[in-house]
């Protein structure tokens, strides 16, 4: 891969406007979602029955079992959006070395 230019980071500043909001709505997903979880939770425990008993039939409720796979998306979300900035910022890094090394010479 070239070293980036001017235009590589003008189009990543760009980026960073979106990708900066999807990473904060993920967020915010990802919290919601934890605590949707434990309502979820909440509302499937039975009554009667053990500890143990009452957690594993709340575990396998279809609504706490949506709200494990709405949290593994929102957590999905948010790594992306986490890797895709940490790209940008490897791309303006490079560059910022690259104009730096270029005034020493």
């Amino acid at each position: 891969m070239p070293l980036p230019d001017d235009n590589d980071v003008e189009k990543v500043i760009e980026r960073c406007k979106d990708v900066n909001l999807r990473y904060a709505q993920a967020k915010s997903k990802v919290t919601t979602a934890k605590e949707y979880l434990k309502i979820a939770r909440y509302k499937g425990l039975p009554r009667e029955g053990t500890a143990l008993e009452r957690e594993a039939i709340a575990h396998q409720t279809p609504e706490y079992l949506k709200a494990v796979e709405d949290l593994g998306d929102a957590v999905f979300e948010e790594t992306l959006a986490f890797y895709e900035r940490r790209a940008d910022d490897m791309i303006f890094d490079a560059w910022r070395t690259t104009c730096a090394n270029e005034r020493k010479i």
